[in-house]
């Protein structure tokens, strides 16, 4: 089938081209070549491509689809989540722990990262691939022209020089120059950004536009018309292919976010003082020739390897990653409920640091649908100019209606407003809201006011042109919202959805006006762009009048009209009358009055009006036709003579004006606001012309009404230079500082806007739905897409999605990121204070000769399960009330800042360990009735060999009787084995001898020996301990050995079960419940501890504000208890003794201390030396 080609032009003209512009810039490739120059170009014709030629062209260009990003394997996320310095110096105690055979803290500790890793890992595989779904939006099938015949084929079988059809509803399967242009519309707004429909051309002027009007792309649709058109472009080298490359390179720096950043330097920070600390406790312990006293017989080099390995453990929090991934997903979770969808844990935190969004207007800071706005008429009364506003306007949601705009408060507004929201579940059955209980709607059908009569003749008029559009409604399934969607010529949708909010159309099926004015369809005078107008004529269903109008005297019996629709420029040479008033009142056309010049003076300062607004204007009006008219018409070969007819003929009533435009979302303007109190710059990006930029700026406050407009809006042509190319990084910077609106934005102009404002130290959130919008969503510290209007391959580029596609989604997400980053300080906080508390009083504890509080599994347990559950339900605290008040913290800022230092963890961490080492001491001194281990070392008499460490013969210690309320001295011995034992009887625990009162050893030995038999049979003739040895085990041979076997093979319980062991692990319990009781307090009084440069309430003003903590700080508290006292759990695994209950008490006492320390020192002194001269300095 041969091509029919349509020109505008002359075919000298097609031939010669368009004229090259002057603009600087390149110029497009295809656009300015004639048909024959491309036919030659491509060896094609009108018929097509041959099948032979097809398939080495195949084999040249490859398949017309984009290629696919690479993606690591799960097994390379999985190990790159080891990478931050925290998760390594884990590692590092989990090798020295398994090194020295503390196999279950070595467990647990790759039980943490592993964890942590495969949380991670989980998040990152699930989120979607960006070129993936860049992929899936080419269309399947297309129609193109081979061998001189028409065929529907896949359509990546494409290839440059295929001939393709294209018609309404198509989409675009290749990037490819018109050859044939029936009326096409098409809609670019996946590349453009712009919601308005783009009438497309043969003759391209403008060569140097990115997009030009003679030719279709990749990934768009085709809205009205059809076309025949020829490949120019497939695969990655059409538009949306070269967005993709972009893509892949969009991202640079280390990627990393201001979280990970903090927390790397966080981990760089805890190891080099965690390594300075070890190295100086280790020389420590080695010249105290530590020994632990709970571990008799241990190798001394081991017990101090065992100390290096508690410091290890305790100055890495081990909790620190897995709290911060949980908290992470928590956040997620709080998101979604606020409407935004997080694609990658770092990312929920990211946007609480954000100082700048860079926004694109179209389907974000507005709808992206086309609505009528304004509308004015202008009959001759005493006001001349009737003014009105339709409202609500919610896309293409046809609730709403007509009032004066005189009217429409913003407190009327926001009354309007509720009642829309009211009558979501009801209009859909036509039942309108009461608007007229709020203000006059003269929308309403039976006002017979001369007002509402002229404006309903009005819409119904533009409705009844726009013949080929129409409003449907698509109810909701699955959960999805109900909608209303037009169909046909998208640029009319704005008039068709005006006037069904007029009653007009769909919410009035009882009235079909175009049955009623059946248009007669050979007599249409079609829009086109050279016309810029639309003529339709209709039958009158009541000779002499339209829609209550009567027609001009003259015209009473005639029985058509003519409708004239199109730019005001265009048709008011058509149209000199204006409506009047008749003797009767009503209104009435005009023939015999023309407009004078205070009417044009009139139509001239609305029509500004509605274009200073941004709004596109629509002007239209009614011709009265007699029957030698519409036979005049009828004689005409074509449009354009009939055209001429009513050019000539000049007999039309101008009726009115519309203003249409791309109206801001509702609270966009508050919510830039709240950004702006907020310390945060909203910049908006569109490809708009600078005017239309201008007045949405100002609709939706973004540059204020009375400030200087020239040094916050900038044409993006201004950031090059005269080559073309960006100006200097310096020059940008410079721009891109001061600049809050880019006009005439193209894809690149975003990502070098963003690039330079990440120059300049800004964390920035860049929100976007097309798909020019993806490189930039990429090169942002986090990407926004819209989730309902927003393309695959916008949600595939972002770190978050906006579930509701509002502007004002972000502004809960800004809060919810600044909340969870609080949180996330309070509970770095909350487990630093207990690692650096335990650092600390396990310092002392070994240069003050005292036993250390904790061993390495205790420790792990405090950091991990005691502080796990507070800390987890700290991610749960409700957002403070100034956060939205305090400027965003720099990206370079540490989590922990100078003021938390000084005043929210330095006093705690001082005051734990004060109360952990008065446990610790107060406990050994109850149950042994000594504190320092050169003390506990003389309780026992002990047998050595060369270089190992003592195990005990007998123990005479003093324990504290609870019962009794006095200390008791108690005596452990060692029986030797009788003929043809293996070993002796350790009498110790439940066998040792317990003597009332304090007795000093001699004192000891005297009641010891007279205590039973079986003393008395050791004793012999000894008077002392000294002598008991010498008579009893220095004779016996390898008695050490005999000692050691006994001890390995944990016969009887020795040697941990000998008074001075158990006394020093029931003061080690003690001191252990008083740090998870420590902790337990603190994620209560961390939750409002000073720092953060806000006024710290007091710990009671906020305990009842999260019910997560009282059950986390439960979890915590029974797990402690359980872990003393269930049998061989706790000794075995843990080292812990079960205690009498007063030791309980002790221990918990202590934490209370300590928490009324917390908040009584240090932030009454924040109070008076922070907060409150930084007010007096406001």
């Amino acid at each position: 089938s041969s091509c029919r080609w349509l020109e505008t032009r002359t075919q000298a003209q097609y031939r010669e081209g368009p004229r090259r512009s002057a603009m600087a810039g390149p110029t497009n490739e295809w656009a300015g070549l004639t048909k024959e120059e491309l036919f030659s170009r491509y060896q094609s014709s009108p018929s097509g491509l041959s099948a032979g030629s097809v398939k080495s062209l195949q084999e040249k260009y490859g398949l017309n689809q984009l290629e696919k990003e690479k993606k690591d394997s799960i097994f390379k996320v999985f190990f790159s989540q080891f990478k931050s310095p925290v998760v390594m110096l884990l590692i590092a105690a989990m090798i020295a722990s398994a090194a020295f055979g503390e196999y279950v803290e070595a467990a647990v500790i790759l039980f943490i990262i592993t964890l942590n890793a495969c949380l991670a890992t989980h998040q990152e595989m699930s989120a979607a691939d960006a070129l993936d779904k860049l992929a899936q939006m080419a269309a399947p099938q297309c129609s193109v022209i081979r061998d001189g015949k028409s065929d529907s084929i896949d359509a990546t079988q494409l290839v440059p020089g295929d001939i393709i059809e294209l018609k309404t509803g198509d989409g675009v399967p290749a990037d490819c120059r018109l050859l044939e242009c029936m009326e096409i519309h098409a809609n670019e707004s996946l590349l453009t950004g712009e919601s308005e429909e783009v009438h497309k051309v043969l003759i391209e002027d403008e060569l140097t536009a990115p997009f030009p009007k003679n030719m279709c792309f990749m990934s768009t649709s085709i809205t009205n018309g059809r076309g025949v058109a020829i490949v120019t472009t497939t695969g990655m080298k059409t538009q949306v292919g070269t967005i993709a490359v972009q893509l892949q390179k969009a991202k640079t720096g280390t990627g990393l976010t201001p979280l990970q950043l903090a927390l790397n330097r966080l981990g760089g920070i805890i190891g080099v003082i965690s390594i300075s600390v070890l190295v100086i406790i280790i020389i420590v312990a080695i010249l105290k020739k530590y020994e632990d006293p709970a571990h008799p017989g241990e190798d001394p080099i081991l017990s101090i390897i065992m100390v290096a390995v508690a410091f290890a453990v305790s100055s890495v929090p081990e909790g620190l990653p897995m709290v911060v991934t949980i908290c992470l997903a928590l956040g997620c979770q709080d998101m979604v409920k606020r409407k935004a969808l997080v694609r990658s844990l770092p990312s929920v935190e990211t946007l609480g640091s954000c100082s700048v969004i860079c926004s694109d207007k179209t389907g974000t800071l507005t709808e992206g649908k086309m609505t009528a706005m304004r509308i004015y008429t202008f009959v001759r009364t005493g006001a001349n100019v009737q003014d009105f506003l339709l409202y609500p306007t919610k896309g293409f949601n046809p609730n709403g209606g007509l009032f004066k705009t005189s009217d429409c408060s913003e407190g009327v507004k926001e009354g309007m407003d509720k009642m829309f929201l009211a009558s979501k579940d009801t209009f859909k059955s036509g039942n309108f809201p009461k608007y007229e209980s709020i203000a006059p709607n003269y929308s309403d059908p039976t006002r017979k006011d001369l007002e509402s009569i002229v404006s309903r003749c009005f819409m119904s008029a533009l409705f009844l042109n726009s013949h080929t559009t129409s409003l449907e409604f698509e109810e909701g399934k699955g959960g999805e919202p109900d909608k209303w969607l037009p169909k046909g010529n998208m640029s009319e949708a704005a008039i068709i959805v005006a006037a069904a909010k007029m009653r007009i159309g769909v919410t009035n099926p009882s009235e079909d006006l175009k049955a009623k004015f059946k248009m007669v369809p050979e007599l249409e005078i079609p829009f086109n762009s050279e016309r810029k107008m639309q003529i339709t004529v209709h039958k009158c269903a009541t000779p002499g009048e339209f829609m209550g109008v009567k027609f001009t005297p003259g015209h009473e019996a005639s029985s058509h009209f003519a409708i004239i629709k199109g730019a005001p420029d265009r048709i008011f040479p058509l149209m000199p009358y204006n409506p009047v008033q008749a003797e009767d009142g009503s209104p009435q056309l005009d023939k015999t009055i023309p407009r004078t010049s205070d009417d044009d003076s009139n139509i001239a300062m609305a029509n500004a009006q509605l274009a200073d607004q941004a709004l596109r204007v629509l002007a239209a009006g009614v011709a009265p036709l007699s029957d030698a008219d519409i036979a005049a018409c009828q004689k005409c070969a074509n449009a354009e003579e009939r055209l001429k007819f009513f050019k000539d003929k000049k007999s039309a009533t101008f009726l009115g004006l519309i203003g249409n435009a791309d109206p801001p979302r509702p609270g966009v303007g508050p919510a830039i606001q709240i950004c702006r109190e907020a310390g945060i710059r909203v910049v908006m990006i569109t490809g708009d012309q600078r005017p239309t930029a201008l007045a949405i700026a100002k609709q939706i406050n973004l540059i204020k009404s009375g400030e200087p407009a020239d040094n916050q809006i900038l044409v993006c042509s201004e950031m090059r230079d005269s080559t073309g190319n960006l100006k200097s990084d310096g020059e940008l910077d410079e721009l891109c500082g001061r600049i809050n609106v880019f006009s005439r934005a193209q894809p690149e102009d975003k990502i070098a806007i963003v690039h330079s404002l990440q120059r300049q130290g800004m964390v920035v959130g860049m929100t976007g739905d097309g798909v020019n919008d993806a490189p930039a969503l990429r090169a942002a510290d986090i990407g926004i897409a819209m989730g309902i209007a927003g393309t695959d391959v916008a949600k595939g580029a972002s770190d978050m999605v906006l579930l509701d596609d509002n502007f004002v989604t972000i502004v809960a997400a800004v809060e919810e990121g600044r909340k969870i980053y609080a949180n996330i300080q309070k509970f770095v906080s909350f487990l630093l204070g207990t690692n650096i508390g335990e650092v600390i009083y396990l310092a002392i504890s070994i240069i003050a000769d005292i036993p250390v509080p904790l061993e390495a599994l205790q420790i792990i347990f405090l950091n991990l399960m005691s502080d796990g559950c507070p800390a987890v339900a700290l991610s749960k605290e409700p957002a403070d009330p100034d956060i939205m008040k305090v400027n965003p913290r720099s990206k370079k800022s540490d989590i922990m800042t100078r003021h938390w230092w000084i005043y929210g963890n330095f006093p705690h961490v001082f005051f734990e360990a004060a109360a952990v080492l008065a446990s610790v001491c107060l406990g050994i001194y109850l149950f042994t009735g000594v504190v320092t281990v050169p003390d506990l070392e003389t309780l026992c008499d002990t047998v050595k060999n060369d270089g190992q460490a003592g195990l005990p013969l007998t123990c005479v210690c003093h324990r504290y009787s609870f019962e009794r309320s006095a200390f008791e001295t108690i005596v452990d011995f060692y029986v030797p084995p009788v003929a043809g034992e293996r070993w002796g009887t350790f009498y110790l625990k439940d066998s040792e001898v317990v003597l009332e009162g304090v007795l000093d050893k001699q004192e000891a030995f005297d009641a010891w020996k007279e205590e039973n038999a079986v003393t008395m049979a050791l004793a012999g003739g000894a008077n002392n301990w000294e002598e008991l040895r010498a008579l009893r085990y220095d004779t016996m041979p390898g008695l050490y050995d005999q000692m050691k076997t006994l001890k390995e093979d944990g016969g009887q319980g020795y040697p941990e079960n000998t008074c001075k062991s158990l006394g020093t692990a029931l003061g080690r319990t003690q001191a252990f419940i008083t740090a998870v009781y420590c902790e337990m307090m603190r994620a209560y009084t961390v939750r409002c501890a000073p720092g953060d440069g806000t006024n710290p309430p007091w710990m009671w003003d906020v305990f009842m504000r999260n019910w997560w903590m009282h059950i986390a700080c439960s979890i915590s508290f029974w797990l402690t208890i359980l872990v003393t006292v269930i049998p061989g759990f706790n000794r075995v695994i843990f080292q812990l003794v079960t205690p009498p209950f007063a030791t309980y008490l002790i221990g918990i006492s202590l934490p209370i201390a300590n928490a009324f320390l917390d908040e009584m020192v240090p932030k009454p002194l924040y109070k008076l030396l922070v907060v409150y001269p930084g007010r007096k300095k406001a």
